[in-house]
């Protein structure tokens, strides 16, 4: 996989606290890496990224998860107007969390697929977002 995908916090997560599904996104990330690309991970996602990592007992504190992430190929992408309009509208219309609005926001507005461990996204999948479950 070379094309760049949206990362929500589930995929990252996992990752970084060595769950099910890690190998899958560590595969992604390399294959960014060895490319030259990056992938994605919004503002939203990225704080809550910081936040859920720092309490595991795998990192001291937040500005040490950012160090970890910061050496990943992963470019965060910062929220503005039209993003948290399609975010918004996801947010009233489905079950989603806020930051699983922004990452499906943003992945259907660059038509890229949406890394995820989670099943709160199949409503989207019939309008057009596309999905890569990692477990």
């Amino acid at each position: 996989m070379s094309e760049s995908v949206v990362l929500d916090s589930s995929a990252l997560l996992a990752y970084l606290q060595e769950e099910d599904g890690a190998d899958e996104v560590g595969e992604a990330l390399l294959d960014a890496s060895t490319a030259g690309t990056r992938h994605l991970v919004t503002s939203v996602n990225w704080a809550e990224i910081l936040y859920a990592a720092a309490r595991q007992v795998r990192f001291e504190d937040v500005a040490e998860v950012a160090a970890a992430v910061d050496q990943l190929p992963v470019q965060m992408v910062e929220v503005g107007r039209d993003l948290s309009v399609i975010a918004a509208g996801f947010k009233c219309e489905h079950a989603l969390g806020l930051a699983d609005a922004y990452a499906a926001a943003l992945a259907i507005l660059l038509d890229v697929p949406l890394m995820t461990t989670d099943d709160d996204f199949e409503a989207l999948e019939a309008g057009g977002l596309q999905l890569r479950r990692i477990r």
